[in-house]
């Protein structure tokens, strides 16, 4: 079995233990350990519930993720942290790909799917602020001291109403406009769309994760055009894949309490 541990920063930008090291820190916040952690199961349901979507360009890359799931699944990995656990080092994933017979690249490419795919990624706090405004940066600066410090940790900590109010009675940060902040984040979830993104999404009328899953793809269209064209930005599907949005909206577990 060959195992090219140098092709690894090439297939996924980081070494493997870089990889293992940023999956396994998504995995150490609460919220994502009860509703990200799926067993292979759970997980195939996830991925083909974005394969029924639309045109689904991405459809033969998913289509071997959920084959690399049923395989897991008859090796006996019980979920994610479970299949994380277990290869924590290289010598513990040599011993598993030698037990389960799952060839290095496709494990690899198993990994960066539920880096980048699956799990909420990372991005501070300021890109959901107007950097231009002095009282949001005033506000960045508050919520860091208050150990808020990414998209991720304003889920964790502001996604029910209570979290939102000791937020605020802590930092002076109105409730409401946490729960906008919360809301933004929330929308960060959807894979490759980051602050930039979701500014357009929320100042095209999309301001909640539920109002993009609820919506079709022409009417996504029409008002991201009709919002862009306000800005002087001509609207491109390679920029935002509108099918795509709606589909990962639709399949991730609802987070947020209004």
């Amino acid at each position: 079995m060959e195992i090219e541990w140098e092709q690894v920063k090439k297939w996924t930008l980081w070494n493997y233990e870089d990889l293992i090291k940023r999956i396994s820190k998504v995995f150490e916040y609460p919220f994502v350990q009860e509703y990200y952690n799926h067993t292979m199961k759970e997980a195939e349901v996830h991925a083909t519930g974005l394969l029924t979507f639309g045109e689904c360009k991405h459809r033969e890359f998913l289509e071997t993720i959920t084959a690399s799931l049923r395989t897991l699944s008859s090796a006996g990995v019980r979920n994610y942290i479970d299949l994380i656990e277990s290869i924590q080092t290289r010598e513990q994933c040599e011993g598993f790909l030698t037990k389960t017979k799952i060839p290095f690249r496709e494990l690899i490419r198993f990994l960066n799917y539920i880096f980048r795919w699956v799990l909420p990624f990372t991005a501070p706090m300021k890109e959901f602020l107007n950097k231009e405004n002095e009282e949001h940066m005033s506000y960045a600066t508050k919520l860091r001291e208050f150990g808020i410090k990414n998209n991720i940790d304003l889920l964790e900590q502001g996604r029910k109403c209570a979290g939102r109010r000791q937020i605020s009675t802590q930092t002076r940060i109105s409730e409401s406009f946490l729960l906008e902040l919360v809301n933004m984040t929330d929308i960060s979830r959807i894979p490759y769309i980051r602050g930039k993104t979701v500014k357009i999404f929320c100042n095209a009328g999309y301001d909640t994760l539920q109002k993009i899953a609820d919506t079709d793809e022409e009417s996504l269209v029409t008002d991201l055009k009709e919002y862009l064209q306000t800005v002087g930005v001509k609207f491109s599907k390679s920029f935002i894949e509108p099918d795509g949005a709606i589909a990962q909206a639709s399949v991730l577990p609802p987070l947020v309490n209004q």
